[in-house]
């Protein structure tokens, strides 16, 4: 004998889903904040069957090596305008109080960003000393709405990566990496 759920309960883990959807949402905006594309030089999803220069970790890695300087100079300037009125409308679920039907409801909300990036790379010292430098000044906005909450963020903050690596000898590699 097959019990079906109600639709109340259909309809909360719907909530409790799209509010943990939500969450990681909000996790990858900050995530994007941290390190941007352009100083990435590769990455590497790994699902199992990895090495152990890892660690003891479980179920995955996630890799992200950053760029470093050369003997060559390098530099350059991006700029990106992404409005969130571009985005596509998403759709919620919601009971009707009058027929008892389910009804798809659009959701406002969206991200609009403005991003100015330079960067340069080269050498301080040729064959011992490397530099790679990015900024990025930023203007960001969303909005999203989950089932019981409304979520503003903003961020106009500069973002910086800076990186050096100095070849102490031909064995040994002193690397600095910071970041905000």
């Amino acid at each position: 004998d097959v019990q079906r759920c109600q639709p109340e309960v259909v309809a909360q883990v719907r909530a409790d889903a799209e509010a943990q959807l939500h969450t990681v949402s909000e996790m990858a905006v900050e995530a994007d904040r941290l390190v941007d594309r352009q100083a990435i030089a590769e990455h590497q999803v790994k699902t199992g069957g990895y090495g152990a220069e890892f660690g003891r970790s479980l179920g995955g890695v996630i890799s992200v090596n950053t760029k470093r300087g050369s003997n060559d100079f390098h530099g350059g300037i991006s700029a990106t305008y992404n409005p969130g009125n571009w985005a596509g409308a998403s759709v919620y679920s919601e009971k009707n109080p009058v027929s008892g039907q389910w009804d798809l409801k659009e959701r406002a909300g969206g991200a609009t960003s403005t991003k100015l990036n330079v960067w340069g790379s080269g050498a301080l010292i040729k064959d011992e000393l490397f530099f790679f430098g990015i900024l990025e000044g930023n203007n960001k906005s969303s909005s999203g709405y989950g089932s019981d909450r409304q979520t503003e963020l903003s961020n106009t903050s500069p973002n910086y990566l800076v990186k050096l690596d100095w070849n102490i000898n031909k064995s040994n590699l002193l690397e600095l990496t910071a970041f905000s």
